[in-house]
């Protein structure tokens, strides 16, 4: 609905502006997101919003889960394929040694999972397409640029950080087939 929509997109996307003075390009990022969620159904619930295999405890001895911490950035209200998402892409992120935007680049122009991250769906029981869904790659990385904005304002004068992690995406943006409707 509009109020959701403002929040995924648009109050994120207002945060995001600071970082870059590609007017045109956030302009197109707001657009493509809203043609691709307006009326659009998904089933909405909690996120941890910082998932990745840092924040799972793990019991030594068993090599069980045992609890999952740092839920700082936890939220109602958002699409629960974020947290494994992340946790995708945070993996990529460790393993390449890249930014969050250098890697979400990299998916929106090879949209393929791995092997490792289609196991880590298949034992969440959770729901997963061939292909990665641009829009909720988008959402994602929106979500977690947003929230680094928000913790550390300082990043948006950081041309460095705001290359790799802003400037990457929009650049990748014009090359995405449409919005999904």
């Amino acid at each position: 609905d509009a109020a959701l929509l403002r929040r995924w997109v648009d109050a994120r996307v207002d945060i995001l502006a600071r970082a870059t003075r590609r007017r045109d390009a956030v302009d197109a990022l707001r657009r493509r997101l809203h043609a691709a969620w307006t009326g659009r159904e998904v089933e909405i619930g909690w996120v941890h919003g910082d998932f990745w295999l840092g924040n799972v405890m793990v019991d030594p001895a068993t090599g069980v889960a045992a609890g999952i911490i740092d839920w700082e950035w936890a939220a109602r209200d958002e699409l629960p394929a974020q947290d494994l998402l992340y946790a995708c892409v945070h993996s990529r992120m460790l393993a390449s040694g890249g930014e969050l935007g250098d890697i979400v680049a990299e998916m929106l122009q090879r949209p393929v999972w791995e092997e490792a991250e289609l196991a880590l769906h298949r034992a969440a029981h959770a729901p997963v397409e061939t292909a990665i869904d641009p829009d909720v790659l988008l959402l994602v990385w929106l979500r977690q640029v947003a929230a680094n904005l928000v913790q550390a304002p300082g990043l948006a004068h950081n041309p460095l950080w705001v290359l790799r992690n802003v400037a990457s995406v929009l650049r990748a943006l014009p090359e995405l087939p449409a919005a999904a409707k």
